[in-house]
């Protein structure tokens, strides 16, 4: 009688202790999907603006938070969140870009130049991005100097 008695408490124990784990992962992910609908939309404003500065740990965390959902892409809203991350990055991706040519450009009058802060803000956040970005601006970079040595 008492092994059964012992049986029903660990059975209950085991219970609970799975329910406990699936809580804990529920939340877990609510906190991430909270972490990257409210990332995204900060993300966009602070890409608008270039405010790179702001921009590469955020970016950063969106990212990894980002990959954990991977395996939810079949979900319409969560697809639509990894877009908006992706779009978000291309679109950095351009602006930096641009920006470095417009600075580093030894043609006269080659538009807006950036302040040492803000290009060291903007490697920042290259560094976060793909590495495809950094080799094609030190590629641009190079062909630029060639131009003049």
């Amino acid at each position: 009688m008492t092994e059964e008695i012992v049986k029903n408490i660990t059975s209950d124990i085991k219970q609970l202790d799975c329910a406990k784990k699936n809580l804990t992962t529920a939340i877990t992910t609510l906190n991430h999907l909270h972490m990257l609908v409210d990332g995204v939309e900060k993300l966009k404003v602070l890409a608008e603006k270039r405010m790179y500065g702001e921009i590469s740990n955020p970016l950063q965390a969106i990212t990894e938070v980002n990959q954990h959902f991977t395996q939810y892409n079949e979900i319409a809203q969560i697809k639509e969140l990894s877009n908006s991350v992706a779009e978000i990055q291309n679109t950095l991706c351009t602006q930096i870009t641009e920006d470095f040519k417009n600075t580093f450009s030894l043609t006269p009058g080659s538009g807006n130049k950036m302040t040492l802060p803000k290009l060291r803000d903007a490697c920042l956040v290259i560094s976060v991005l793909d590495g495809k970005v950094r080799r094609e601006l030190l590629k641009w970079f190079i062909s630029e100097l060639n131009k003049y040595f």
